[in-house]
């Protein structure tokens, strides 16, 4: 299948009597999914897939680009009396990406990053009014390329040699 948007912002600086600004995109993101029931309760699944959302700033400058993300993910799952049990591996590959320094709260360009690993969830029926559930994921995340190239907003002093100087005044 596939989803098409239409997106359109639009942004005025009331206080500094600036002009409107807008822009507006239309995204089409496919979808494909299969599940093969390989009998006994067993099915295996698989997932291929594009998704967006608007950009941090957005309300500055309206014409920055959508994050978009391709979301890859292959897995297994067990469906018994009492017991279902799912267990998949996930990548999701995210280009425009803007994440948000968390000391300064600038908004960095960083380009690329990528999200994946593996993820259970699991229902298990104890009796006919108590089920034990569970649902976990480890997840590896980072930015893709080189980290020297963006924007570095806090500066640390090498400390390497156990010494620190007071700021002299």
């Amino acid at each position: 299948g596939a989803r098409a948007d239409g997106v359109q912002y639009r942004s005025r600086d009331r206080v500094a009597g600036s002009a409107r600004t807008s822009a507006s995109d239309i995204i089409v993101s496919p979808k494909l999914g299969v599940r093969y029931l390989a009998g006994g309760g067993w099915s295996l699944l698989g997932s291929f897939s594009q998704g967006f959302r608007g950009a941090p700033g957005v309300i500055g400058d309206p014409s920055l680009e959508p994050i978009r993300g391709w979301s890859k993910e292959i897995g297994a799952r067990y469906d018994g009396a009492s017991v279902r049990a799912q267990l998949a591996l996930f990548r999701l590959d995210v280009s425009h990406e803007r994440i948000q320094d968390p000391v300064t709260r600038d908004v960095l360009p960083t380009g690329k990053s990528l999200r994946q690993g593996i993820n259970l969830d699991a229902e298990i029926k104890l009796t006919q009014h108590v089920t034990f559930t569970m649902d976990g994921t480890i997840n590896d995340a980072h930015v893709k390329g080189d980290p020297g190239s963006f924007p570095t907003p806090i500066v640390v002093p090498d400390l390497s040699d156990g010494t620190i100087d007071p700021p002299v005044r």
